[in-house]
């Protein structure tokens, strides 16, 4: 708010010799008062309310805001003491890791130190058999088309049977089982 200077007093041109009566100079004196009074006292009440109030507000707004501050470095301690015991937590969860892998590793070892190692000429004998089971197999298959044939041939459909072979693919792997690896 701006204070105008407004003066409603009149300007008397007066002789410099010449001194105004007394009542004249009351008048003057008074109406001047009076136009102090309404032109600046009245106007700078106003602006000292306004002033007055515009403290106040901004007083309130600074405690609002040393509130908000107080509350902001309450959470940031709290944020940082949180972040403290995470950091630990995550530290001792990386060192529990660590161990369980190691101890992963150590028991991978063992058990592949415990594995069997066949030598050359096991490794050797081990094929030689699969290839004697997948051979026997082959003939199983055989004597089993053989049995159906000779069966066939004599009739055997008819009520008439002729001999029949004592061995059976089964039986043939049979004996052969306890060799296989």
């Amino acid at each position: 708010m701006c204070i105008e200077i407004v003066s409603y007093l009149p300007l008397r041109a007066a002789d410099k010799e010449s001194s105004p009566p007394p009542e004249e100079c009351l008048q003057l004196l008074s109406r001047a008062t009076q136009v102090f009074r309404e032109e600046y006292i009245l106007k700078q009440d106003l602006a000292l309310e306004e002033i007055h109030r515009r403290v106040k507000l901004l007083r309130e707004q600074k405690k609002k805001q040393l509130e908000d501050l107080g509350y902001c470095r309450e959470e940031r301690k709290s944020l940082r003491e949180m972040a403290e015991r995470l950091a630990e937590k995550y530290e001792e969860a990386k060192e529990k890791q660590e161990d369980i892998v190691n101890r992963m590793k150590k028991v991978l070892r063992s058990i592949h130190s415990q594995l069997p190692v066949l030598s050359d000429s096991e490794k050797d004998m081990k094929k030689e058999l699969q290839t004697i089971q997948e051979q026997l197999r082959h003939l199983g298959n055989a004597i089993k088309q053989v049995s159906v044939n000779s069966l066939e041939d004599e009739g055997c459909g008819q009520g008439r049977c002729g001999t029949q072979l004592m061995f059976y693919p089964e039986e043939i792997q049979l004996l052969w089982l306890p060799l296989a690896f």
